[in-house]
């Protein structure tokens, strides 16, 4: 056995940078009202190098065949409050305005891909109480999941000597769905019901046609 990386005559390097900072502020305006504003932001930097001889044999000098640096930072701002009318029933609304960059910079192909985006995350959640006996939470929320590093990196990485893989830095954030029914009786049994929708899932894809590749699309 002999790994991929020595067929190839392939060596690669990576460094991650991370840095994130969050702010939130609560205030109480009276006994039935609150509200709750804040900030939530991040920003990733994963630079790559790859070398592989030029031939693909287990001899010969390597050198560079990319140099990748793929940055993403993305900005929260968001605001909710609750309010309780009475001791039968209460809700509570937000939104999250949410900005995304995402960078990839191939300096040895010399190829550079840009995506940017925005979103309204909304939630919103409501409960009644019956009596002291029942009481019926619904709730909804909505957010995103952007694609992970290996998704969008397009730097090719051999699995065998005829197949190999690589991202699709195009690939967009999956939109997600959460609904949720909670059910108190008698202050003791609790009944949940979760649903949960997902769209524009990062499907992997193999053709083979000449040498062969492993793909990811929405």
């Amino acid at each position: 056995y002999l790994p991929i990386a020595s067929i190839r005559g392939e060596k690669s390097s990576t460094d991650i940078n991370s840095i994130q900072m969050k702010s939130d502020w609560n205030k109480h305006i009276n006994d039935r009202a609150s509200i709750d504003v804040g900030i939530d932001a991040f920003y990733d930097n994963v630079k790559r190098q790859l070398r592989k001889s030029p031939d693909g044999s287990l001899s010969g000098e390597l050198t560079l065949d990319d140099d990748l640096q793929q940055t993403q930072a993305q900005f929260d701002i968001f605001a909710g409050g609750d309010y309780r009318f009475s001791s039968l029933f209460s809700f509570s609304l937000g939104a999250r305005g949410r900005w995304y960059r995402r960078e990839i910079d191939q300096h040895v192909q010399r190829a550079n891909r840009k995506f940017e985006d925005f979103y309204i995350l909304p939630t919103a959640s409501a409960s009644f109480a019956f009596s002291p006996m029942h009481m019926v939470t619904l709730g909804y929320t909505s957010g995103v999941e952007q694609p992970e590093y290996y998704l969008t990196n397009p730097i090719i990485y051999w699995m065998s000597p005829e197949y190999y893989s690589t991202g699709n830095p195009d690939l967009k954030a999956i939109n997600i769905h959460n609904l949720h029914l909670n059910y108190i009786l008698l202050q003791k049994i609790n009944l949940s019901a979760k649903g949960i929708l997902k769209n524009n899932l990062a499907e992997q894809a193999t053709l083979s046609a000449g040498n062969g590749v492993t793909y990811f699309k929405p």
